[in-house]
């Protein structure tokens, strides 16, 4: 077994988005080749090799930078072809048609971007809304809320009314009982 390398000028350099080398040599030691057993020109261990490689996929994933496999790239952009009448056509010809066809990409582009301008437009319009409905929707809330608030003050204030004359009535009841007697309408 060799030195074990100091990792942090490795993840230094890995982390220098300029730097190449650094990038190449993640992939050598990922891919575990022999060149690999060397970096910075002292050798490591296989497994040291892995965390290696590991720790610094991390801090290049971190630092934005992802691998991308070709297996999972099935969109490719559509190659343009071009007719046998152009194919025939002068270099000016070529030029002109070229031109042309330019401006009209640039003229489609400035109506694309005028409606994408005018959605953008109308949809911070829809979010204001939202904001002013939301906050309406708040206040009619509050405002429900302490109406029910009063309500239910309003009905424990008479409830508790209720219960005193309830209690008042039963006592004058019991008066009229110590009295001698109850009246008939009093029986009910």
């Amino acid at each position: 077994m060799g030195e074990i390398i100091d990792t942090n000028s490795i993840v230094e350099n890995a982390d220098n988005t300029d730097d190449v080398g650094a990038i190449e040599n993640v992939e050598n030691i990922e891919t575990g080749d022999k060149s690999a057993s060397e970096v910075d020109g002292t050798k490591m261990s296989k497994a040291r090799r892995k965390i290696l490689a590991d720790n610094m996929r991390e801090n290049l994933e971190s630092a934005g930078f992802r691998k991308i496999d070709p297996k999972l790239i099935d969109i490719k952009p559509p190659t343009i072809k071009w007719g046998e009448l152009y194919k025939e056509f002068k270099d000016e010809e070529k030029i002109d048609y070229l031109e042309k066809l330019a401006s009209t990409m640039n003229h489609a582009a400035f109506l694309i971007q005028g409606e994408r301008d005018e959605l953008i437009a109308l949809c911070a319009l829809k979010e204001q809304q939202i904001g002013k409905l939301s906050d309406a929707m708040s206040g009619n809330n509050g405002m429900i809320q302490s109406e029910i608030m009063k309500m239910n003050e309003e009905r424990q204030f008479f409830n508790q009314h209720v219960a005193k004359l309830n209690k008042y009535v039963k006592s004058l009841k019991e008066q009229i009982v110590d009295l001698g007697g109850v009246p008939e309408e009093l029986e009910e």
